[in-house]
């Protein structure tokens, strides 16, 4: 059976280069493949000549994807309809986040009316909003969970609801070759790997515990090491990032880890929090060779990363930045802006602490509330149109934290990472 995956467009209409891979859909492609199907994975958002827009341009540009929702004469809407043509698969799979839950809906139509045989939805928002994504008619079955080794049963069933995985060295490696388009991928972009699935923290603007529950499941140190071996010498890939929601929270294992990449001579970078920092997971990590560790600074109010449930303080971050800074060790800031709650000084507090911690880069995210969150339950929201909402989107407003304030913030972080790089 020929079945085709598509990861819906969205930064694509703001003319954003997207970088990396859609690596779920890989991950079920590999399985499906093992089981006598043909596949291909279309990431309708990868766009290799688009531009790296700046945190200003990208509210400014917001706008643009909501038109092309509905501009059926746009010319990603006919790219869209010609990878089908080019492909003519049985089946098509679409991967669903909040915010592309209507592209989504708009790819479905377009692929049911161009006579595909059957649509399954799955990712993310699937799994949290079910019954939202099967009502549309055009949606033949749903995956809700990991879709690995569920997949198959919606080729029949309506409704799937997958076990989770827990030995994850079971799974296929992401079959990078079935991307649509392979050759205008980098060899940075398909570095994109995962050694884990889960996270312990229930952050209040995280969807995580929803989708796992706080039981992180590890993969071990051996099937990460081939994997990164296999992407170094097929794809001459040099610099990798682990998608992990919190890389180091067990601290023995990052430290195995370390010593088995050192050997493997690449560059590498994470996601991590400011509690699981310390000297001595830093120092293995530079000495293997990352080159950026990625933290969740969030806010410089202790008021807000209350509301956030983020379990850590100021002197977390502190402590972290000082580490950082004394192992030469490069690190990017995460902060967000009109959380619930929060108000014009807080966020005044949020860029004082920026200056005094001093990260190389921030980046910087509007608050979004996504579906499985706390703070999606607090709102008490139910229908709303998710693709006004998303991190970069001035359509959002849940605070009395201003428009006009969040650009502000948006221009001080396009004006201080350009300075950081000067430096």
């Amino acid at each position: 059976m020929k079945i085709l995956l598509v990861d819906p467009p969205f930064q694509k209409f703001m003319d954003f280069k997207k970088y990396y891979i859609p690596l779920g859909l890989l991950y079920i492609a590999a399985e499906l493949e093992k089981r006598g199907h043909e596949v291909w994975v279309y990431d309708a958002d990868y766009h290799p000549k688009g531009k790296s827009l700046e945190f200003l341009e990208k509210i400014e540009h917001y706008p643009l994807y909501i038109e092309g929702l509905t501009n059926c004469k746009h010319k990603i809407w006919d790219e869209v309809m010609g990878v089908f043509e080019d492909i003519k698969p049985d089946i098509v799979g679409i991967s669903l986040i909040s915010t592309k839950f209507m592209s989504g809906m708009k790819i479905a139509d377009l692929y049911k009316k161009m006579g595909v045989k059957r649509i399954i939805c799955g990712g993310v928002h699937t799994s949290l909003r079910p019954e939202e994504v099967i009502r549309n008619s055009d949606i033949d079955s749903i995956v809700i969970g990991e879709g690995e080794y569920a997949f198959d049963r919606a080729l029949t069933e309506r409704k799937v609801i997958a076990d989770r995985i827990t030995n994850l060295d079971d799974i296929v490696f992401p079959e990078r070759d079935r991307l649509y388009n392979l050759a205008d991928y980098s060899p940075t972009d398909l570095g994109m790997i995962i050694s884990s699935r889960g996270c312990p923290y229930n952050c209040s603007f995280c969807c995580s515990e929803k989708l796992w529950g706080r039981r992180v499941i590890f993969r071990s140190i051996d099937n990460i090491i081939e994997e990164i071996k296999l992407l170094k010498y097929k794809y001459g890939t040099k610099d990798f990032y682990f998608i992990d929601d919190s890389f180091t929270c067990d601290k023995n294992r990052t430290i195995r880890l370390c010593d088995r990449i050192k050997e493997l001579n690449i560059a590498w970078s994470c996601l991590t929090r400011a509690d699981l920092i310390s000297e001595s997971i830093i120092h293995k990590m530079k000495d293997s060779g990352c080159k950026m560790v990625k933290m969740g600074l969030e806010s410089g109010s202790q008021k807000v990363l209350g509301i956030m449930n983020k379990r850590t303080d100021k002197e977390d971050v502190i402590r972290a930045s000082e580490i950082l800074r004394n192992h030469r060790l490069p690190w990017t800031a995460y902060f967000m802006v009109g959380t619930p709650g929060e108000n014009e000084k807080d966020v005044e507090e949020t860029l004082d602490f920026i200056r005094e911690v001093k990260p190389d880069f921030i980046s910087f995210a509007i608050f979004t509330p996504y579906p499985g969150t706390l703070l999606f339950d607090k709102l008490g929201l139910t229908d709303i149109s998710y693709h006004f909402f998303n991190h970069h989107s001035g359509f959002n407003k849940f605070s009395d934290v201003s428009l006009e304030k969040i650009k502000e913030v948006a221009h001080f972080s396009d004006k201080y990472n350009k300075e950081a790089r000067c430096n």
